[in-house]
């Protein structure tokens, strides 16, 4: 008998199992004089425009996953209909976020709740992703 879980991002369901997720760092090239200096200190702009940078990618991630679910030909309706919906939870409790890094006055709040934002959607997104692998492996195992 197979069974679907869905834990989404309202849930904080951490997964022990799952390896983490590494983030891309591209840096652009700057020459010396465009450069800030080694220890400029972090502004509540820059921290805030940093958190929108990576909960849009985070959001675009759920979008990509989103279609290759809609796309799963070992999902059932019913199946794809509740990733779906979990889905779409974890991308509003990013904007929700987001949105509450954004009326942050402090640099230190705004790491805080970008931190916890982005944590809880990449585990959302691990969760999801490690559900779609079982069930994928359970209907390929004879």
């Amino acid at each position: 008998m197979n069974r679907l879980v869905i834990a989404g991002a309202t849930g904080f369901i951490a997964l022990a199992a799952v390896a983490g997720v590494a983030g891309s760092a591209n840096a652009a090239t700057l020459s010396s004089a465009d450069s800030a200096p080694a220890h400029a200190k972090a502004t509540v702009a820059s921290v805030q425009a940093a958190s929108a940078t990576r909960t849009s990618k985070l959001i675009s991630n759920i979008g990509k996953i989103e279609t290759r679910v809609a796309a799963a030909k070992h999902l059932t309706a019913d199946e794809q209909a509740t990733i779906k919906t979990a889905l779409d939870a974890d991308i509003t409790a990013v904007q929700t976020g987001a949105a509450t890094v954004a009326a942050d006055t402090t640099v230190k709040q705004a790491r805080t709740d970008s931190r916890a934002t982005l944590a809880s959607g990449r585990a959302a997104v691990k969760a999801e992703v490690k559900v779609i692998k079982d069930d994928r492996a359970a209907h390929t195992t004879p």
